[in-house]
């Protein structure tokens, strides 16, 4: 399950309880909107196969990327709440998701909070990531903000074990690059056809290769710190500094600090 299985496997009771809680996998369409701003979510979405994105138009009619959700990525307003969706939820690739109820978050954050801290960790990382987007947008060229993505995708997808070998094939267009960098198409297709001169990657269509993951992270000035947690084990993090295995305050979420004497 991508992410929620990062770094060691699910225990059987949390994988099933997970299991009983989704909805039936659902498939869109590359381009399908999954989930449309200004409803009410009363799930939360999860990505099982495939790309999605987080998206919002401008109010002159063009679209941004916000976030980019990849398998294991979990799609939630606030966990256990009824809100207003401030975006679309736009499958980029053909994707599979399922849903889950808020009715059952809640039972799961009774039942298992060994469970739920994966769950909060995944809203956690998409935090981290959207401070680095945001971030981004105000420094560095066209060039560095685009292999950084190129570069922060193949690093996520390695983290829950996506990525393929020496070379990993990311299914994205440019479009979407364009949408998520804040450059015009024109922009992003003459610098991708430069990466590709430069051996770096392999442009195909709708899909972007990467052949050569440690030079492009080089070029682009590619600092992964931020995606750490990603590979923080469960054995380092606590509810509130409660251990994993005793309930805690969902909204209290830190790594818990080594054992001292």
């Amino acid at each position: 399950m991508g992410r929620i299985g990062a770094n060691e496997p699910l225990p059987p009771r949390e994988r099933q309880a997970i299991e009983r809680a989704l909805s039936h996998g659902q498939w869109h369409k590359a381009g399908e909107t999954m989930v449309r701003e200004g409803a009410d979510e009363t799930f939360a979405v999860l990505v099982l196969d495939g790309i999605a994105a987080r998206t919002k138009e401008t109010p002159t009619g063009e679209r941004r990327i916000l976030s980019i959700l990849l398998p294991g990525d979990l799609c939630s307003a606030g966990l256990g709440l009824v809100l207003p969706v401030d975006y679309n939820l736009v499958a980029l690739s053909d994707c599979c998701v399922g849903r889950i109820s808020a009715a059952q978050i809640v039972s799961l954050q009774a039942a298992n909070p060994g469970l739920m801290l994966r769950l909060v960790r995944t809203l956690a990382e998409d935090a981290a990531v959207t401070r680095e987007w945001v971030a981004g947008l105000g420094r560095g060229t066209g060039l560095a903000r685009t292999g950084r993505l190129l570069c922060e995708l193949v690093w996520r997808l390695g983290a829950v074990g996506l990525a393929n070998g020496p070379s990993t094939t990311i299914p994205i267009r440019q479009t979407d690059i364009a949408d998520a960098v804040g450059l015009s198409c024109v922009q992003v297709n003459r610098l991708l056809k430069g990466f590709e001169r430069s051996g770096l990657i392999r442009i195909a269509r709708g899909s972007i290769t990467i052949l050569d993951e440690a030079r492009l992270a080089t070029l682009c000035e590619f600092d992964p710190g931020y995606l750490a947690r990603r590979r923080t084990p469960m054995s380092a993090l606590a509810w509130s500094g409660l251990h994993v295995d005793r309930p805690g305050s969902l909204y209290h979420f830190k790594e818990r600090p080594p054992d001292t004497l």
